[in-house]
C-alpha cells in the first residue's frame, strides 16, 4: 500500500522518486507486447495503451505521440503453475522514464525514476478484469502522485518536466 503524504512535507523531506514527478503534465506512453494468456483471452496491446492513455488523461497528464517527454511504460506479465489449476498469477507494472543528469559521469541517462506494481493471483476467469482494473489503479496513483509532488517541489526555475536532475 502506497500513502502520499507530500503535500504535508518540506521538500527536502519529499523522497527523490516523487520529486522527480514535479510539473509533469505531459507522457509518452510505451506498453511493452502482453503475454500469451492475456492475448488468449482477447486483451490486445492497442486496447491497454488505450485504457492507460484514458486513465493518465483522466488524471490530468496529457499524452503526446512524439516531443520531448517523460515516457510511461506499462508491462504485463502472467504466471502459471501446474499445481495450481484455473489460477494466474500476475505482475501489472507501471514505469516513469526520464532523462536525468548522473553528476558522477557527466552523462545525461534516460532512466527509471519512479515505478509502482500491483501483484496477485487470481482465477482464470477474472483475470483480465483484475489486470484492466490494476492498470486504471496504477494510472491513479501515478496522476496523484504527480499532484501531490508537484504542490510540494512546485515550478521552480529550471524544474521542467523533461528535465529532473539526480546528485549522486
Amino acid at each position: 500500500m502506497t500513502v502520499l503524504a507530500a503535500p504535508f512535507l518540506r521538500n527536502p523531506e519529499l523522497q527523490e522518486m516523487l520529486q522527480s514527478l514535479a510539473t509533469i503534465d505531459r507522457v509518452r506512453v510505451s506498453v511493452h507486447r502482453l503475454p500469451p494468456e492475456l492475448r488468449r483471452r482477447q486483451m490486445t496491446r492497442e486496447a491497454v495503451r488505450k485504457q492507460l492513455e484514458q486513465s493518465l488523461e483522466r488524471g490530468g497528464v496529457r499524452v503526446v505521440e512524439t516531443g520531448v517527454a517523460p515516457r510511461v511504460e506499462l508491462l504485463l506479465v502472467v504466471a502459471t503453475d501446474p499445481d495450481v489449476a484455473g489460477a494466474l498469477a500476475f505482475n501489472v507494472r507501471l514505469m516513469v522514464h526520464q532523462t536525468v543528469l548522473v553528476d558522477r559521469l557527466q552523462r545525461r541517462l534516460t532512466v527509471p525514476t519512479f515505478a509502482d506494481f500491483v501483484v496477485g493471483i487470481e482465477p482464470e476467469a477474472e483475470m483480465t478484469a483484475t489486470v484492466r482494473s490494476s492498470i486504471d489503479v496504477l494510472a491513479e496513483k501515478l496522476t496523484r502522485a504527480i499532484r501531490a509532488a508537484t504542490a510540494v517541489v512546485g515550478r521552480q526555475p529550471g524544474n521542467v518536466s523533461e528535465n529532473v536532475h539526480l546528485k549522486p
